[in-house]
């Protein structure tokens, strides 16, 4: 029976496949920082049949977060997702209504972000990081089946240089995303 993936990153019931397929030691030595919060929760989630669980560090640093477990796949592909949504909203807002109703849109879409963002990394943080874990401990496996401690600790753990590389191309997305939104916004010239 293959993988059923959802979304392109979620592996269905990758919490219970993870504990049930890897040794918790496994698993411990490829998270590395705070493993035990992560096997903990995972195990809870099991248990409760749930894929929910609060994980406060993907509710308040949500990409950055993602890219600090080395998922940055996944970070940027969420980043893009609603970086387009945003320029499209924009856009069809200063198409249809025109100045004052794109700037409204614009601050709509911003609170909106602001407040619900955080809870979905939030609740869903944890079931993320697992398919990820998961998903990752497959492919160390093909090839290194004893799933060395040295293959672990090179794929697994976190990474500041990713934060801070992500971030990076965050701002300079975000520079190039206000420079056409000022240019949809400003009127035409010879007005």
């Amino acid at each position: 029976m293959g993988d059923r993936v959802f979304f392109g990153f979620l592996i269905e019931d990758a919490h219970k496949r993870l504990l049930e397929e890897f040794p918790d030691e496994k698993i411990r030595i490829f998270i590395q920082k705070i493993a035990d919060y992560y096997i903990h929760s995972w195990k809870k989630m099991a248990a409760s049949n749930k894929k929910t669980s609060w994980n406060w560090a993907s509710a308040f640093f949500g990409f950055s977060w993602m890219a600090y477990r080395k998922m940055l796949k996944l970070a940027l592909l969420w980043f893009v997702m609603l970086s387009v949504l945003e320029l499209i909203t924009v856009a069809g807002a200063s198409i249809v209504g025109g100045e004052n109703f794109a700037i409204g849109i614009i601050a709509l879409i911003g609170i909106s972000s602001f407040l619900i963002m955080p809870i979905v990394f939030g609740l869903f943080g944890n079931y993320i990081y697992a398919s990820f874990v998961y998903e990752k401990l497959k492919e160390i496996e093909i090839i290194d089946p004893d799933l060395s401690e040295s293959s672990l600790l090179l794929e697994g753990g976190t990474s500041w240089g990713k934060v801070l590389l992500f971030l990076a191309g965050s701002l300079i997305v975000e520079i190039i995303y206000m420079a056409i939104q000022t240019s949809l916004l400003s009127p035409p010239s010879g007005f």
